[in-house]
């Protein structure tokens, strides 16, 4: 009798054996599982052909990582120890790692996190996915940022850019000094612009509320506001329009 439970249990782990490589292997990212040792449980064969290509290292069931890699790349061996060392912690890590293959730069984010099993023991589960297009992208849209911001200021007009909490977005150097001329305030983005008006200036307040709700409404105007900059009088054409984005 007890040994035919036994067999039954030893049968249910291999179901769940098989179950278990049959999806780490059709996952989308590359999956190791190690124990506390740093030894290799499993991992699926994106793993396997990913640190082959990258490191030259094989990694196989069995093997302790760091001395794997420790044969090849010993700074690799000792980010890892440490990032694992993190994880056994209880502390769940994700780094970014670059590398080069034929020429070409490659990026991996990669996590680290440690599951504990009901014998007291630890393993951890380390998933990494390429996101080269992902940072390809990224630098894509910083290049473009700083283009437009290098057109943004060298504009005359002043330009700023608020969303539908007033709070303020962006705005170019010629907005920053003029405003700082006519208020005293230093302009921060992220902050209220009706609340960085000081405080005794209500008509102000009120006058710029009145006009940021109708260009939300998709109605323009145009107006001329006078104020003065050490006792000259100096006057500002100013004319806001929606733009459907801001309004998120």
């Amino acid at each position: 009798m007890n040994s035919d439970i036994k067999m039954l249990e030893r049968a249910e782990v291999n179901v769940w054996q098989d179950m278990f490589t049959s999806i780490i292997e059709d996952a989308d990212s590359n999956i190791l599982l190690v124990d506390e040792e740093l030894k290799v449980i499993n991992l699926n064969s994106g793993f396997y052909w990913i640190f082959l290509e990258t490191y030259g290292i094989e990694l196989k069931k069995g093997t302790c990582i760091l001395e794997s890699m420790d044969h090849v790349n010993t700074s690799l061996a000792t980010a890892w120890r440490e990032r694992c060392m993190i994880a056994l912690s209880g502390t769940a890590i994700k780094v970014e790692d670059t590398f080069e293959v034929d020429g070409r730069k490659y990026y991996w984010e990669i996590h680290f996190k440690s599951v504990s099993l009901p014998d007291n023991t630890q393993l951890i589960s380390v998933f990494s996915r390429d996101i080269t297009i992902r940072k390809a992208y990224q630098q894509k849209i910083i290049e473009n940022e700083a283009n437009l911001r290098s057109i943004l200021n060298t504009i005359e007009d002043s330009i700023w850019l608020v969303n539908t909490k007033w709070e303020l977005i962006d705005f170019n150097k010629e907005f920053y000094k003029k405003y700082k001329q006519a208020y005293g305030i230093k302009l921060s983005r992220g902050k209220n612009i009706l609340d960085l008006l000081p405080a005794e200036l209500t008509e102000v307040r009120e006058l710029w509320t009145t006009r940021y709700e109708s260009a939300l409404k998709g109605k323009t105007g145009k107006y001329i506001d006078s104020y003065l900059v050490e006792k000259d009088l100096r006057h500002s054409k100013s004319k806001p329009i929606r733009l459907s984005k801001m309004q998120r």
